[in-house]
């Protein structure tokens, strides 16, 4: 199926429905800190750490 970027964001965002999704949060920032535990820190950071801080959402690896 061949379908272009924008039509493929349209469709996804005209998707969300906060009701019906099981995924969709609260929207907070910061509310992450409530669900991850040490170790999904952890491994985050082993991962993704690096990219936050480049991303300007982190100056460390201190979170």
């Amino acid at each position: 199926m061949d379908i272009e970027k924008y039509d493929l964001l349209n469709l996804m965002k005209n998707n969300i429905d906060p009701e019906k999704s099981y995924t969709f949060r609260q929207g907070n920032a910061g509310s992450w800190r409530e669900e991850f535990t040490e170790v999904n820190k952890l491994n985050f950071k082993e991962k993704a750490g690096d990219f936050l801080i480049e991303l300007g959402f982190e100056d460390n690896k201190n979170w």
